[in-house]
């Protein structure tokens, strides 16, 4: 077999993505895989256009939240989460524990959210 770019070289190898056959002189190695220069720009170009997800800060979360129930979610971007628990809030506060319920519930979560999104682990949830 004889490399795609080099037609007079004999190959040593095949990309792990495009599947091209590479001369010695047109292997690159990413991340342990063996890559063709072609598949090693594009990946380096998409690399570059990737959104970089806005850090939040837990406690930030759980203050706002403790100020205003639902705030700390509207920080963390789960505006109709933060909208549904001030007006739970609001709605409920005749009576006593469930307002304490909401309010304790939205710097747990606000915290939580917070957390998982600077993992890079956050899924959409029932408001997002």
């Amino acid at each position: 077999m004889k490399c795609y770019l080099h037609g007079d070289r004999d190959a040593t190898g095949t990309c792990t993505r495009c599947g091209r056959a590479l001369c010695p002189d047109c292997t690159m190695t990413v991340n342990g895989n063996v890559v063709c220069r072609q598949c090693t720009e594009q990946m380096a170009s998409s690399a570059a256009t990737v959104q970089v997800v806005n850090r939040k800060e837990p406690i930030l979360s759980v203050v706002l939240s403790f100020l205003v129930p639902g705030l700390g979610q509207i920080y963390n971007g789960h505006v109709k989460k933060g909208i549904v628990l001030l007006i739970g809030y609001f709605l409920l506060c005749w009576t006593c524990l469930v307002p304490l319920v909401i309010w304790l519930y939205g710097m747990y979560d606000g915290y939580k959210v917070a957390e998982a999104i600077n993992r890079g682990e956050y899924q959409q949830d029932w408001f997002s």
